[in-house]
């Protein structure tokens, strides 16, 4: 899809959608569906890493053909597909396969589907089933009712050609497919990594985006907080959105609201800017010291590059998982009026733009332990095989 740079415009503050404070109970939570269902080699290792860090209230599954890499996932169900087509043993980089894959499995597909409100699919495009399969579930997902979110990796550049026009051709037909669609190529990892950065880490850090973005929605729907909303909110938002931004920022210290949406607008892992959009969803979270002020600070940073005439939708909750003094603020951004304006792409190798602080993430040690625990798991499918 082409893009334009948009024209600058003057810093104004759209009218935001006022949501009056409401005490959110556990009855109207558990009304709310949530699933991730992760497509292919990539995504289920998205899924698996969410299964070690679970998120209340969300089922994940797991769809391949591939029944090795299905079977040391980790998901609450797991689908093989093409059991007839691919007999266990993967798409290689034939989408054509992914996809009449995904259309054996049609009838187990649509019942996994059904009765959910919101799916996200998470799926690495350049391959066979993540490509193939992924547009095919996603269909059935939106004739279900369910909003239906993507968010998808684009091959390294070192990957070759061929395999880019895949996932290109892929983002298109997905892109039909869905409410929404949040894309990371996988050659902006680098941006927030140096040469000394194992490559497991490297990978978490990317998926790590996708658990951030679920959390974000999933806390302003199911937490108690200064301000909650309800689905229909969400929905109006994420409706036919498109191509959309999903950042995260974290900060403390002074200024730390405004820090941290600033590294939510401006997440160097994204290949989109914030500029243009017109259906904007953003979270504030944090400890009980969280001011409205610092609310207000991220929300004027959030939407000075915004049409004057967007729609804005905010929501703020209270965060355990946080460390003592720090805000972080989800952003999620759609419906952009204009072609998509591309951020710089890439950095040069070594240079970091760092999401949150090195020292004030509270994830660092459970890092290290979960890749240490899923060591063979982590690595992206086309590097597995090579190594053996």
């Amino acid at each position: 899809m082409p893009h334009k740079k948009n024209t600058r415009r003057k810093k104004h503050h759209p009218q935001i959608i006022k949501i009056k404070p409401e005490v959110s109970s556990p009855h109207a939570a558990q009304k709310i569906r949530l699933k991730v269902i992760g497509v292919g080699g990539a995504g289920g290792n998205v899924v698996s890493r969410l299964f070690d860090k679970r998120i209340e209230g969300i089922e994940l599954v797991s769809i391949n053909t591939d029944w090795q890499g299905l079977k040391h996932s980790k998901a609450d169900i797991k689908i093989q597909i093409g059991k007839n087509s691919c007999r266990g043993l993967g798409a290689g980089m034939d989408p054509l396969r992914g996809r009449e894959a995904a259309e054996e499995a049609v009838d187990e597909i649509a019942k996994v589907v059904q009765n959910t409100d919101l799916i996200f699919i998470a799926a690495g495009l350049g391959g066979g089933t993540g490509s193939g399969a992924s547009p095919v579930i996603a269909n059935l997902a939106r004739q279900a009712g369910a909003l239906t979110i993507a968010v998808v990796t684009k091959p390294f550049s070192f990957e070759g050609e061929k395999r880019l026009e895949i996932a290109d051709e892929a983002w298109q037909k997905l892109f039909a497919e869905v409410d929404a669609i949040v894309t990371i190529p996988n050659d902006r990892v680098f941006n927030i990594i140096d040469e000394k950065t194992p490559i497991l880490e490297a990978f978490y850090r990317i998926d790590e985006v996708l658990r951030e973005g679920v959390k974000g929605i999933s806390d302003l729907i199911t937490f108690p907080g200064l301000i909650n909303l309800d689905f229909a909110n969400i929905r109006t938002i994420m409706s036919n959105a498109g191509s959309s931004l999903l950042g995260l920022g974290k900060a403390k210290g002074a200024d730390r609201a405004k820090i941290a949406a600033q590294r939510a607008v401006s997440s160097p892992l994204l290949d989109i800017s914030i500029e243009g959009a017109t259906k904007v969803l953003f979270n504030v979270s944090g400890g009980k010291d969280m001011s409205l002020v610092e609310i207000n600070n991220a929300a004027r940073v959030i939407t000075e590059s915004i049409s004057k005439s967007s729609q804005v939708i905010f929501g703020t909750s209270f965060d355990k998982e946080l460390n003592k003094g720090e805000i972080k603020v989800t952003v999620i951004a759609g419906g952009f009026e204009t072609e998509i304006k591309e951020v710089g792409y890439p950095l040069p190798l070594g240079v970091k733009i760092p999401i949150a602080d090195e020292n004030e993430s509270s994830e660092d040690e459970n890092v290290k332990k979960i890749i240490e625990e899923n060591k063979e798991l982590e690595i992206p499918t086309f590097l597995r095989k090579k190594k053996k």
